[in-house]
């Protein structure tokens, strides 16, 4: 590529409207090969009172704008500084239609090629909670400054060279696809992710989905108790946990629900147990369930209501808890199988897309092509979606009526069915109330076999149980039944129609076609 020399710019105003709105502040850096070598920085004058919610936000008052230079002396000196440097700027589309509403010839000089570090967070960051310029930095490890003008220019500055790095780092193949996506639709980052797949290692595959690293035997009834003292030493407060957790404290709440936890599991009981909050509930469960599934080499399922709960349990609990006892804990989230990608729908959505896709599509499947290149897991909530990010995913995601299982092209590659190896021989299956439902009404075809179950949250467990285990028809239904058989693009009629229509056949000879292939 050719020497990142570019200007940073970014720019504060009254609100969202180029028309109606005004500029109160601009900034620019200038870098020559990624180093920041020079920055321009001006509040401007407004014809208007600035509004006060602006005011609370930037720190910019209405005494510093009185005193500030008129929008055509600042636009000159931006003109002047940016010269004939490439800009780049922090959802840059913004910024750049401010400064052409406002001055339309601003740029007239020659051409500036303008590219947007936003969109390129979004392909070389994809898993990102959220891709806003300060969760960018912190994950680039750059120091961003005060949420102004100057300090998001420079910060973005910054953040562009590394996002480059970032991207550089995917195979050839993975760039190409990118930029053949891009290229029907002028994206200007095409040429930059273009000219990386010029300079881009030979081709690598994408990292094989996790596969289990031992065996669960399925539980036959001959278990072997639970000594009830060693398990209670693991939350003492002469206990490993003691170490490994600064300010722990032994409760006698927790030590009383381990208790009876313990001997739940010993003496096969059905437990209901109400924690207050302060209590360690999760320790208290978790410390006896694991202690289980280790000593007798068996499953143990935990369910939650909700996603955050998961989390901690995966992220926090759990792996305290391994450390603890000093074993490797098998832990596994499951989730419903539409929170998966099924790799032949997204195959045969990437051979279909070409001449259906609108801009916004193309780049939503620009970043699904790079989170491919990088995930294990196959899973949505590694993705940042947005509501119409989510409709279009329904169109690749694991369906079990359009499953083709063991007959699938893609099945040794397949996210479900590493996850359900996976999940063969966990300790411990993570779960929500909603898939041990749905678990329950298809006779246990969706989870490994098990024979104890805690539920954490379970006051939800009532209305998640009347929801699944139940029947109900909706308008919403009907109508997603009917798009996914005639949407146009992709519905089954509408498939058919495009065949037919190639054929040189009409609606009413397609549809005559239709009826005799489902009798």
């Amino acid at each position: 590529m050719r020497d990142l020399n570019y200007v940073a710019i970014d720019l504060e105003t009254t609100g969202l409207d180029p028309v109606d709105d005004e500029i109160i502040e601009l900034a620019a850096v200038r870098f020559v090969n990624g180093r920041e070598i020079d920055r321009f920085s001006t509040l401007v004058r407004t014809s208007a009172h600035i509004p006060l919610r602006i005011q609370r936000l930037t720190g910019i008052t209405q005494a510093l704008l009185d005193e500030a230079p008129p929008l055509h002396t600042a636009l000159e000196s931006l003109r002047t500084f940016c010269s004939s440097f490439l800009i780049v700027g922090y959802y840059v589309s913004f910024d750049m239609a401010f400064l052409r509403q406002k001055r339309p010839d601003l740029f007239a000089t020659g051409r500036i090629e303008s590219y947007d570090c936003l969109e390129l967070a979004r392909l070389a960051l994809p898993t990102l909670n959220n891709h806003r310029l300060s969760t960018v930095c912190k994950a680039l490890d750059i120091m961003a400054g005060e949420h102004r003008a100057l300090g998001d220019a420079r910060a973005c500055g910054q953040v562009f060279p590394r996002l480059l790095g970032k991207l550089s780092a995917f195979p050839r193949h993975v760039l190409t696809e990118i930029a053949d996506i891009m290229r029907p639709t002028q994206w200007p980052l095409e040429g930059i992710v273009d000219a990386l797949a010029r300079q881009a290692t030979s081709p690598s595959p994408r990292p094989a989905p996790q596969e289990p690293a031992g065996d669960i035997t399925d539980p036959d009834g001959d278990y072997e108790w639970l000594d009830q003292d060693k398990v209670a030493c693991l939350l003492a407060e002469d206990s490993a946990m003691a170490q490994l957790l600064a300010g722990f404290e032994e409760r006698s709440q927790q030590q009383q629900m381990l208790a009876l936890v313990t001997e739940a599991f010993n003496e096969g009981k059905l437990l209901m147990v109400e924690a207050g909050t302060g209590t360690g509930k999760s320790l208290a469960y978790l410390a006896p369930a694991a202690s289980w599934a280790l000593q007798q080499q068996s499953r143990v399922v935990i369910s939650t209501h909700t996603i955050n709960l998961q989390q901690q349990l995966l992220d926090k609990d759990i792996p305290l808890l391994e450390k603890a006892l000093g074993n490797d804990i098998r832990a596994v989230v499951v989730k419903g199988k539409r929170n998966y990608i099924c790799l032949r729908r997204w195959h045969e959505l990437r051979r279909s897309s070409p001449q259906l896709m609108d801009e916004q599509e193309a780049r939503w499947q620009a970043r699904l092509v790079a989170w491919m290149a990088m995930t294990v897991t196959g899973d949505v909530t590694e993705l940042n979606l947005q509501a119409k990010e989510r409709v279009w995913w329904g169109h690749i995601a694991a369906d079990g009526d359009a499953c083709a299982s063991m007959h699938c092209s893609h099945r040794d590659k397949c996210f479900l069915q590493a996850l359900r190896r996976r999940a063969q021989a966990a300790h411990l299956l993570v779960v929500n109330h909603s898939l041990v439902m749905s678990d329950l009404s298809t006779q246990n075809r969706v989870l490994p076999r098990y024979d104890h179950i805690i539920f954490d949250e379970a006051h939800h467990l009532e209305g998640v149980a009347s929801e699944h285990l139940s029947a109900r028809a909706s308008r919403d239904a009907f109508h997603g039944i009917y798009e996914r058989l005639v949407d146009s693009r992709r519905g089954t009629v509408g498939r058919l129609r495009s065949a037919m229509a190639k054929e040189g056949l009409g609606d009413e000879e397609a549809f005559l076609a239709l009826g005799q292939l489902s009798q």
